[in-house]
C-alpha cells in the first residue's frame, strides 16, 4: 500500500500512519486516501469502515482489496485431505454467508475472518456514505476504490450508482473526471497493482 500510494503521489506531501483501524488517529475529514489491502476479513467491517469514512474528507478515497468467497472456496478446495485447513478456510466462508443473510459479522472469535463479495462489500461501505467509484483486481482478491459522499440533508448519503468504472470487460461509460478525484491514477485494462 505504501509504495502504491508513494508512486501516485509524486511531488504531494504524503504521512502514513499505522494505527487499530478501528480508531484511527486522524482528525475527522482530514484524509484524501486510506488504503484497506486485505484487512478487513480480520477485522470488525462496520467499525473499521465507519472510521475509515469519518477519516476522510468528502471526495476522498477509499481504496479496500478483500478476500472474496472465491478465495476461500479454492483454497477449500484445494487443502481438501487437511481437516485442519478445511476447518480454516470454511470458518470465513460461514462467516460471509451469515454477513451476506443478516448484514451482520459475527462476534466469535472463530468466525471473525469474513469472506465477502463485492456487493457485500458496497453495501457495507454504502452504509457509511462511500460510494464505489472503481472495481478491478482479481476474482479472488477484489479491490473497489470508494469516494466519499456529501450527506443530504436528511443526514444520508447522496450516492450516484451510475458511477462506477470497472476494469476489464465489463468497462462502463461515464465520465472518469466526475468520479475520481484528479490525482487518481488512470488505469489500463488490467488494474496496476501487483498483489500476491
Amino acid at each position: 500500500g505504501r509504495e502504491m500510494a508513494e508512486a501516485w503521489a509524486r511531488g504531494l506531501d504524503v504521512g502514513f500512519v499505522e494505527a487499530r483501524t478501528e480508531a484511527l488517529p486522524i482528525e475527522t475529514g482530514t484524509a484524501d486516501l486510506v488504503i484497506a489491502r486485505l484487512l478487513l476479513p480480520y477485522v470488525r467491517m462496520a467499525a473499521a469502515v465507519r472510521e475509515m469514512a469519518r477519516v476522510l474528507k468528502t471526495g476522498g478515497v477509499a481504496l479496500i482489496q478483500v478476500h472474496a468467497f472465491r478465495y476461500y472456496w479454492s483454497n477449500l478446495l484445494a487443502r481438501r485431505r487437511s481437516p485442519a485447513e478445511l476447518a480454516y478456510y470454511g470458518r470465513p466462508l460461514v462467516a460471509g454467508v451469515l454477513f451476506a443473510l443478516t448484514g451482520r459479522q459475527p462476534s466469535h472469535r472463530w468466525f471473525r475472518e469474513t469472506a465477502l463479495s463485492v456487493a457485500g462489500l458496497e453495501r457495507l461501505c454504502g452504509r457509511f456514505g462511500l460510494a464505489p467509484v472503481w472495481r478491478g483486481g482479481f476474482r479472488r482478491k477484489p479491490i473497489v476504490a470508494f469516494r466519499k459522499e456529501r450527506l443530504t440533508v436528511d443526514g444520508k448519503p447522496r450516492i450516484r450508482r451510475d458511477a462506477i468504472w470497472n476494469s476489464g470487460r465489463q468497462e462502463r461509460k461515464l465520465s472518469r473526471a466526475s468520479a475520481l478525484p484528479s490525482w487518481f491514477p488512470e488505469f489500463q485494462i488490467q488494474s496496476p497493482f501487483s498483489i500476491s
